[in-house]
């Protein structure tokens, strides 16, 4: 059976062995054994390794012989159980039987100078060379090709011929080893390997044994590091990811120490992004001689940040908010070292909630900083969301005056009644009014409407009835009369006009509050006239009159006319005298005065029959200018001269002298 490594309590037996002999060795131990064992051969052979491991530590004098005059040393089971170490009636799980006391276990060193234990070990059939690693110092003289170069060594645990016997033989190095093959470099740190070829006596058999040698390094060579967590933290404890700053110191061969560059180290395990114990590990990264990276080990602990909000606890203000109104949060953190302090609205977020409905709202707050642990603590609120106290809820309206002319305005008092029942009288910008025109008659209710922001989106309303009605002074009616009705064709006419109001009585009409269609009185007829209300009624009316207007010629036309010529028949020469008699269109008859016509064809300086004639000198109103005529007569006088008798005398006459006529005239009568 064999198996390798070492337990927690063989280390610490194997340390307490070498310090109790003073010798200063590279310790171990090597348990050979089976590695393919199951548990309970394991636990079987733990068993024989930790009860050897007692009796030699209560065997210093084995310990002894190890490490001065025997290669080996043989310890049986009746040694363990007569120690009291192991029960004698283990069970071997391999024969499943009990133990034999007469098992041996073999304790040997090896190259390491550790312990190897070996239970049921193989019998030594045959001498044998055996030694430890050879170490050497940087750039040491050392020729390993010498056989010299051993001799201070042999016959130590370093390097020794083992008899059968298990003893250190006592001969000669030069005799025993008979050539050595190497190839060691001083100037170059590391592991070779030396072969030597060696005869022990009375064998006569060459046999080979393979030595390692280990080349040291360089003494500036950084051997061991140190490091030192700065600035040092109280009880070595760091917040969950706060950088962890180190100052690592190296220790040469030499023992001096030195801080280190950073670029001379590598650092895992210092991550602080998680908590607990935590160990970082450094590890030398420069250049040793002999390729060395020593490490080292820093523990620390690795909590989350005091200062951490672990809870939180939140008020709304106004509390009942008022719907659609706007809400601040008051938001308290308690830290994770029980320290309160309070958020400013970065440091915390509001889940979606809104006021636009009334009711328990519950709304979360969340820490929105940043806690070592990730955490993001919440706590619950209630908000109460109520409807405005000072909502206008209803309206009451009067109207003055409730009997108004149609067009008129009307005056509204609104009074609101408040949520919380208090009154208030409304301006007129608070409300708008519908139905309250006054444009038409009749019974109207005007309804007034709240134009106010209630928080529940409502308008309330209230009416008030009143009467339109038309103006009682409207002119309702008409009467009309023309003066001069007839009137003479061409004429002008005037009109009265009389108006009667709705509320009864009349009143006169100016000219200007009517209007006239058109008429004339160019022509003669019944002219059918208009008369229409020009001024402004209520109801838009405009009452009208017809009239009938009779427009006639002139009664005192002259239609006709009598002539009468005086004397008729006259004599020539002689004047005559006109006498005109006008008819007029009402019939009566008149002596016209000679202004009002004008006479022609009337003449009497020639003989003979004629027609005077006698012409208005006015047009009549319907445009006519009757005349009239008469026949007269001119006759000759009755003292005209109708022939004459003349004589001249002297007759004859003498040459320029004087005559003279005598002339004789006849009458016509």
């Amino acid at each position: 059976m064999n198996r390798k490594g070492m337990t927690l309590t063989e280390i610490i037996i194997s340390v307490a062995i070498l310090a109790s002999i003073g010798l200063t060795i590279v310790f171990g131990l090597n348990r050979v054994f089976n590695r393919q064992a199951d548990d309970d051969q394991l636990s079987f052979e733990d068993k024989i390794l930790s009860s050897t491991d007692l009796y030699l530590s209560n065997n210093q004098n084995l310990v002894n012989d190890l490490q001065t005059n025997k290669g080996w040393i043989i310890i049986t089971v009746d040694d363990l159980t007569s120690a009291g170490f192991i029960n004698e009636n283990l069970i071997d799980p391999s024969t499943n039987e009990k133990i034999l006391t007469n098992e041996e276990i073999k304790v040997s060193l090896d190259a390491d100078g550790l312990y190897k234990i070996e239970y049921k070990p193989d019998d030594v059939k045959e001498p044998y060379l055996e030694g430890r690693t050879l170490n050497l110092h940087f750039k040491q003289n050392f020729d390993c090709t010498k056989i010299s170069s051993y001799e201070t060594e042999w016959k130590s645990v370093n390097l020794r011929a083992v008899g059968t016997d298990s003893l250190v033989m006592d001969v000669n190095i030069h005799d025993v080893i008979k050539s050595i093959k190497c190839n060691v470099d001083t100037s170059k740190p590391g592991t070779y390997e030396i072969e030597y070829t060696y005869e022990l006596p009375d064998e006569y058999i060459t046999k080979t044994y393979k030595r390692s040698v280990v080349v040291g390094g360089d003494p500036t060579d950084i051997e061991k590091i140190r490091a030192v967590i700065k600035p040092v933290a109280p009880d070595q404890v760091f917040i969950i990811r706060k950088p962890v700053d180190l100052t690592v110191y190296g220790t040469n061969r030499q023992g001096e120490e030195r801080i280190l560059n950073p670029s001379e180290y590598s650092v895992t395990g210092a991550n602080t992004n998680t908590i607990g114990t935590k160990t970082a590990t450094i590890n030398y990264t420069g250049q040793n001689s002999d390729g060395s990276k020593p490490k080292t080990t820093v523990i620390f602990e690795v909590v989350y940040d005091p200062a951490d909000i672990v809870s939180i606890t939140a008020s709304a203000n106004p509390n009942p908010v008022i719907i659609r109104k706007s809400v601040t949060f008051t938001v308290q953190g308690t830290r994770r070292n029980g320290s309160k302090v309070t958020l400013n609205s970065s440091q915390y977020s509001v889940s979606s909630y809104s006021t636009s409905t009334v009711g328990s709202k519950l709304i979360t707050i969340s820490y929105t900083g940043t806690n070592s642990d990730g955490s993001k603590p919440t706590t619950p609120i209630t908000l109460q969301v109520i409807y405005d106290p000072s909502d206008v809820t209803s309206l009451s309206m009067t109207v003055s005056p409730t009997t108004v002319i149609i067009n008129k305005s009307v005056s509204f008092t609104v009074v609101g009644t408040r949520r919380d029942g208090t009154k208030v009288t409304l301006t007129s910008s608070q409300y708008s009014l519908s139905g309250h025109s006054t444009s038409t008659v009749g019974s109207k209710t005007a309804t007034a409407t709240y134009t106010g922001t209630n928080s529940d989106g409502s308008k309330p309303t209230a009416t008030a009835k009143f009467t339109v009605v038309y103006d009682p002074e409207d002119i309702v009616s008409i009467s009309a009369s023309a003066s001069p009705n007839p009137v003479i064709i061409h004429g002008t006419v005037s009109f009265t006009v009389t108006g009667t109001k709705r509320g009864g009585g009349t009143r006169s009409i100016p000219s200007s509050q009517y209007s006239i269609s058109s008429y004339s009185t160019s022509t003669i007829g019944n002219k059918s006239i208009t008369i229409t209300y020009t001024g402004t009624n209520t109801d838009g009316s405009k009452p009208t009159r017809v009239i009938t207007l009779q427009v006639i010629y002139n009664p005192l036309d002259v239609t006709s006319c009598t002539l009468t010529l005086s004397p008729n028949p006259v004599i020539i020469g002689n004047s005559m005298s006109a006498t005109v008699v006008g008819t007029r269109r009402n019939g009566t008859t008149f002596t016209m005065t000679s202004g009002q016509y004008t006479l022609s064809g009337i003449s009497t300086s020639t003989l003979g029959t004629r027609t005077g004639r006698a012409t208005l000198n006015s047009t009549n109103s319907d445009g006519s200018k009757p005349y009239c005529t008469r026949s007269y007569t001119v006759n000759p006088s009755q003292n005209d001269i109708v022939s004459i008798s003349a004589s001249v005398s002297p007759n004859p006459v003498i040459l320029n002298g004087s005559y003279s006529f005598t002339v004789i005239g006849t009458r016509r009568s």
